[in-house]
């Protein structure tokens, strides 16, 4: 069983406070006044404010969210209303809206709170004025809404989850993005919390593999977990002894192999807000071989958590750890339960794409084969043409009047055996500009599963809707390229279109070159080629961008989490390869047109 949350508060009210300030303290006030209790963030100057704001959020019976102009907007703030509204949508969190303009400007805030979703109106006339008054209406509308929440939190919001197997390892989906404070807040706020509870995280700062342990009484300790060039697992830039080649190995020796837990340098050192008393250490084990020596530290030289962590006799709070990782990751399985080191489950998530991988299978292949590309070499010149009169031969141009003409034989020549080359090539530049101009246009790249509203929204690189299943709910992100909340995808919008305007050009250019027989050909070669580059640098940015997919939940590069592939990815996909195909095809096409006399 879960351990279960005891709610701190009853409400969280999340705002701009340069734009709802006082009416944050007015709205606090009239909750106070029917004895709830709120939670509105006032930490003195130099305080933990995102200690205090993530144990707070994650605490709360129902946030209410006072949503101005720019609610949602990321800043360079520690911890904002951008951090706070995706929390509340990932962890499925209540809340109630107050919408107190006439429309978001920040493009995650419109997606993550549609029009379709309730709320509350309050527009106050002076704007935002000390002691201003709050309707009452609204006051009794939070009320409400707080009596028909349960007063246990649902299971999907529990931070922490023992799994059946016990402990020593962790099963996938096992590596949400989490930051420091988040972790130490789910390590100590738990009423069986012990010495030696660790979870294994990717770091929000850039998508390392950390861990957080429980080293001492409300101490939690951060390290890093990395590969070497040969292969290796190193803790802290020590490799460990005996070596590891995959994450699984290695966490299951820190597991059991305390001589390697000893191995740390640079550890930080981060002092909890008050939490439950942790209860005894288990009793030590005999020294063995392999063991660490004694490090001077009474009472727990013997403890796995010393082990893992010289942090006594650390000076040096620097965050090494958060050097540069890429091929730190490979998928965790469950391990019999073996380990003195505990493990608790990481952050909710049951995505089976959010795993890891040694050798980055999830990563998309632009490389084409050769064989795709062969290609035969056009004449190196144009035939001459002949310039007599009379007794030409059939396969002589005949001049007459400065016009050429060109004999019946060759039109026959030009139009039978070339003609299926012909329709071919038309076929498939038509099918490749249809696709592609679908491909961009359709908000059908990923869909999302059912959120707090039960629509599975679809998301496309310049629109999206609301309801997958209703086409009247789709929109476009806006009118700039600036309103494409991921900043990689627009430039996969950008090239994209710049690819079907040029394919499209290419079209028309065939149709001349079809009909009135002049040699248009050679250009279109180039110019499709250059499409092709530009849609396969389209495509890997558009799965860069996902890092940034918050509505998809944990994701990172080339992983769309929780999200499905639509099939507009797929168009994007087929576009790339009838590209391919078609400028392929025109370089035959060249090659016959030049045989022609």
């Amino acid at each position: 069983m879960p351990p279960t949350t005891t709610h701190n508060f009853d409400v969280f009210i999340s705002l701009r406070f340069g734009e709802a300030r006082h009416a944050a303290r007015g709205l606090e006030k009239a909750l106070q006044a029917h004895g709830l209790r709120v939670f509105l963030c006032d930490i003195a100057p130099g305080g933990d404010i995102a200690r205090a704001v993530i144990r707070s959020l994650h605490g709360c019976k129902m946030a209410v969210l006072l949503g101005t102009r720019t609610y949602g907007q990321q800043t360079a703030s520690k911890f904002s209303t951008y951090e706070e509204l995706r929390y509340i949508i990932d962890q499925e969190k209540p809340f109630f809206l107050v919408k107190m303009c006439d429309d978001f400007v920040e493009p995650e805030t419109k997606f993550h709170l549609p029009s379709n979703v309730a709320y509350f109106p309050w527009l106050p006339e002076g704007g935002d004025v000390p002691d201003m008054d709050v309707p009452v209406e609204l006051v009794d509308a939070i009320i409400a809404k707080l009596k028909t929440l349960p007063d246990a939190p649902k299971a999907p919001a529990a931070p922490l989850q023992r799994h059946q197997h016990g402990y020593g390892a962790l099963p996938p989906p096992n590596i949400p993005l989490m930051g420091r404070e988040e972790a130490e807040v789910l390590l100590l706020d738990r009423d069986d919390c012990a010495f030696g509870d660790y979870v294994v995280r990717r770091s929000k700062a850039d998508n390392q593999v950390a861990i957080s342990l429980v080293a001492h009484d409300q101490v939690v300790e951060h390290h890093l977990l990395q590969k070497s060039a040969n292969g290796d697992y190193q803790l802290n830039n020590h490799p460990l002894v005996p070596p590891c080649k995959d994450l699984t190995a290695a966490l299951e020796h820190l597991s059991s192999n305390q001589e390697g837990m000893t191995r740390t340098y640079g550890n930080t050192r981060t002092n909890a807000q008050p939490a439950p008393q942790l209860p005894p250490r288990p009793a030590p084990r005999s020294a063995g071989a392999g063991m660490a020596p004694d490090n001077g530290v009474s009472g727990f030289e013997d403890h796995p958590a010393s082990g893992f962590g010289s942090w006594v006799n650390s000076s040096n709070d620097s965050e090494l750890y958060e050097s540069v990782v890429d091929d730190q990751q490979q998928q965790l399985h469950a391990q019999p339960d073996t380990a003195v080191f505990r493990v608790h489950a990481a952050a909710s998530g049951t995505t089976d794409d959010n795993t890891l991988s040694d050798n980055n299978t999830n990563a998309i292949s632009t490389q084409s084969s050769s064989a795709s590309l062969l290609m035969r070499a056009a004449p190196a010149g144009l035939k001459a043409f002949g310039s007599g009169v009379g007794g030409t031969s059939a396969g002589a141009v005949r001049v007459n009047g400065g016009n050429r003409q060109v004999p019946r034989e060759q039109v026959r020549l030009k139009l039978g055996p070339n003609l299926r080359l012909y329709v071919v090539y038309s076929f498939f530049l038509l099918l490749t500009a249809v696709l592609g101009t679908v491909a961009i246009a359709s908000p059908f790249w990923l869909t999302t599963p059912s959120g707090l509203t039960g629509n599975s929204k679809a998301i496309g690189i310049v629109s999206f809707c609301y309801d997958k299943n209703d086409l009247d709910t789709c929109e476009r992100y806006g009118h700039s390229p600036k309103d494409i909340p991921i900043e990689y995808w627009r430039g996969t919008a950008g090239l994209f279109v710049f690819a079907m305007m040029v394919i499209w050009l290419c079209f028309v250019l065939f149709l001349f070159t079809c009909c009135a027989f002049k040699g248009l050909t050679r250009p279109q070669i180039g110019l499709l080629f250059l499409s092709a580059l530009c849609v396969m640098i389209a495509l890997f940015l558009f799965g860069a961008g996902l890092k940034d997919a918050s509505f998809c939940g944990s994701t990172k590069r080339f992983d769309r989490g929780d999200c499905d592939l639509g099939y507009a990815g797929g168009l994007g996909v087929a576009t790339f390869v009838f590209l391919i195909i078609s400028a392929t095809i025109s370089i035959f096409v060249k090659s016959a047109e030049d045989q022609i006399p």
